[in-house]
């Protein structure tokens, strides 16, 4: 272990420690959880059970779309809130399933492991290996990997979530960097009320097996929690096992109503195994669970560990203070074999990523002539750093590189909120971000001649994020809201980086974004609208329309660049409706229409070597599809003994241009639909005597793609040959049987 690092990951262990030790000692208390349709104890028995609890109601708060707390109705956006209860009644398995469900989001997963996901929104999901445009939070901390921007989802656990909230659209002006398709923020379980140990385990197809304990619970001023789990699958394919074991731990001290302090911190060690992309003929002679041929070493070992602060102060009645400082450190070994023109290419990396930041904010309730005025103000700090070695392996030659690159982003913003009338509010808000990149990347190569190239990284970037939206709120059920926002995404360091050290000049992307809707919440029905248009200039893509690097006679190079203009524009539409007590049922839809409006960056060779244009403009950007969907229902069977819940989800999704497909020049990725089961038993133990009113058990049998379709999530062209399509088969009918014991007192 580096010497710098044994600080961080020291205090990270015994964060864990002391949240393991405070639950073992803090005293534990029966928890009183109250029915909200009824107003009753929802464990007090009697001869006719109480209905199942509203999941979404009118005056439900969100907080991720102000950074403070807010009625859902009152916030001027798409936002969505799934709570505890909703994901213990879903039937899914981790959180990105979860996500598909909703509206204005797109999930794939090209290997069929927790590693291989990808969720972005509004259009932005080209799959091409550019960043993310959504930015991923926990509990305020931000997640986007330091180099690539996306998220890892293997990192994250459902078993440790309390709820996520979703907030689509643009969303810079708060957020700033990557926040250009939208917030998605996931907050874990912190041991408030009383003591709660739960223990899971599940068993299904592919070999699964994980396990996960939380404990977690409050005395006086303290509270405190403990999450573990391990994970070990073979998955669907041949050579994609993935293994993992992680633990957090939180401790919370609130010495008065007006003071909060909290430390949160986790560790994690992952070993994932990759089995590569095939041809379409490879799947049909080897089986769509084979692996690729020639990539037996594609692998990724995985340690990570993160700590991280809460600080809440509220020096007078009006006024909070927050600050979230936190800090996180990666390492990664992967090799991955790539075919590509003449043969295998091979690339691989020994490195370390780290970020540490942190916000500060203010929030002050300051009315005016007797109208609500809130006014937030703060700033952000991260910086972001990868030391790599890399080495490039081809037919052609071989290159090894060490990028040794630094990202900091300064950052201050702004927001009021002034309540015009009783239901008219106007928000406005302001911010700016200043980038700046540092480092360097020496490259060895050996492409016929040997050559050295130390190329220095030395640029300065920035951008102003306005905002400005109305909302009227013209019955306390129901709002409509118009809003404009403006969205950027600074390059991140891979993009900033080609394959063999090239230092390419990628601009930031922007976006203006006009988005009208409307929002209803009730105890029976729920439901969002949204219609929004997006006008993206220099949208940043891995564009496979660049023979620039090494000229026709080696084929295309695959480089990150700026297309000059694309639009996005689209269609949500999610609901939740309860008609009875004991059905809930819910549905999304979504239209997302992203085309190329300009482009001068797509360039090949004619027979002479001299440069023409590739013209892709009005052409459709890759995977997204312009149609998907989601419904579903979940049905409650109260009983004297025990609860039966039963739950089907079909997802529904359409034709789209492969990855890389810029010129929409192949055919499209089939349509393809999977439905979902799931059934759950919650026997009463209570009956049972005393000690079972302190114990629940549920029981819960999924069956995933039961309709055993054959289809692919993730295809499209190989990035280094031209014309040659890769298809990374999604699962057949796959099945897990759940079990949670839940101890309270």
């Amino acid at each position: 272990m580096r010497p710098s690092c044994f600080a961080p990951r020291a205090m990270a262990a015994s964060a864990i420690a002391t949240g393991a030790l405070f639950f073992v000692s803090s005293p534990l208390v029966r928890a009183e959880v109250v029915d909200p349709t009824t107003g009753r104890d929802a464990a007090a028995t009697d001869d006719s059970p109480a209905p199942p609890p509203v999941v979404r109601r009118i005056g439900e708060v969100a907080i991720t779309a102000a950074r403070s707390k807010r009625e859902l109705l009152d916030v001027p956006g798409n936002v969505t809130v799934i709570d505890r209860d909703t994901i213990e009644r879903s039937g899914a398995r981790d959180v990105p399933e979860l996500l598909r469900r909703e509206a204005g989001l797109f999930v794939t997963d090209g290997i069929g492991s927790p590693e291989g996901v990808r969720v972005d929104g509004r259009g932005f999901h080209n799959g091409g290996g550019n960043g993310s445009s959504l930015l991923i939070l926990q509990d305020g901390r931000r997640l986007n990997e330091p180099d690539g921007t996306v998220m890892d989802w293997a990192l994250v656990s459902l078993d440790r979530v309390e709820r996520i909230e979703i907030v689509r659209g643009a969303a810079s002006a708060l957020y700033g960097d990557s926040a250009n398709s939208g917030v998605v923020q996931i907050l874990t379980k912190r041991g408030d009320g009383d003591g709660e140990l739960t223990l899971r385990g599940r068993r299904g197809s592919y070999d699964t097996t994980t396990g996960s304990l939380f404990a977690g619970g409050s005395h006086g001023p303290l509270a405190g929690t403990l999450f573990v789990q391990d994970w070990d699958a073979e998955n669907f394919r041949d050579r994609s096992n993935f293994e993992s074991t992680s633990g957090a731990g939180t401790l919370r001290w609130t010495p008065s109503e007006r003071a909060s302090f909290e430390l949160l911190a986790g560790l994690s060690q992952d070993d994932r195994i990759r089995p590569g992309t095939l041809t379409k003929s490879e799947a049909r002679t080897l089986g769509r669970d084979a692996k690729a041929p020639g990539q037996d070493d594609n692998r990724d070992d995985v340690d990570e560990t993160w700590i991280q602060a809460i600080a809440t102060l509220m020096p007078h009645e009006r006024a909070t203070v927050k600050f979230v400082p936190y800090w996180r450190e990666r390492e990664d070994e992967a090799v991955v074999a790539t075919p590509g023109f003449g043969g295998l290419s091979v690339f691989g990396t020994d490195g370390k990523t780290q970020a540490w930041g942190g916000s500060l904010q203010l929030e002050l309730d300051a009315p005016i002539a007797g109208f609500a005025h809130r006014v937030l103000a703060g700033g952000e700090l991260l910086r972001e750093g990868v030391d790599d070695q890399q080495f490039f392996v081809s037919p052609f030659g071989i290159d090894a590189t060490d990028v040794d690159l630094e990202r900091r982003i300064w950052s201050f913003f702004a927001q009021d909120e002034l309540n015009l009338t009783e239901t008219l509010l106007l928000t406005t808000g302001l911010r700016f971000d200043t980038a700046r990149y540092r480092g360097d990347a020496t490259s060895v190569s050996d492409f016929g001649a040997p050559s050295t190239n130390v190329q220095p990284l030395d640029d300065d970037r920035e951008k102003w994020s306005p905002r400005a939206a109305l909302t009227w709120r013209f019955v306390p059920s129901t709002s409509a809201y118009f809003a404009y926002a403006r969205g950027f995404r600074f390059a991140n360091l891979d993009e900033a980086v080609g394959f063999t050290g090239q230092l390419f000049e990628i601009g930031p992307q922007e976006s203006d974004t006009y988005e009208i809707g409307f929002k209803h919440r009730s105890d029976r029905l729920s439901a969002n609208l949204t219609f929004f248009w997006m006008r993206v200039d220099d949208e940043i893509l891995l564009n496979q329309e660049i023979d620039a690097l090494f000229g026709a006679s080696v084929g295309p190079s695959g480089q990150n660049a700026n297309i000059d203009r694309t639009r996005h524009r689209g269609v949500e539409l999610w609901f939740s409706w309860r008609p009875v007590t004991w059905l809930e049922l819910y549905g999304s839809y979504t239209y997302d229409d992203a085309e190329v409006r300009k482009d001068t960056t797509s360039i090949s060779f004619d027979g002479m070597g001299n440069p023409v244009l590739i013209d892709i403009e009005g052409k459709q950007l890759p995977l997204t599809p312009r149609h998907r969907g989601t419904v579903g229902g979940l049905v409650t069977v109260p009983w004297r003994w025990v609860d039966t819940e039963l739950g089907a989800n079909l997802n529904v999704v359409g034709e789209r241009f492969g990855v890389n497909d810029l010129r929409n020049e192949f055919s499209k990725l089939d349509d393809y639909e999977t439905l979902d089961l799931h059934a759950t038993l919650r026997p009463h133990l209570s009956e049972l005597g005393a000690f079972g009113k302190h114990v629940e058990v549920a029981l819960t049998g999924r069956v995933r793609n039961a309709l055993n379709h054959h289809y692919s999530e993730f295809a499209g062209e190989r990035t280094f040959v031209r014309g040659a399509i890769g298809v990374n088969p999604s699962p057949d009918t796959n099945y897990e049987l759940v079990l949670a014991v839940t101890v309270r007192r």
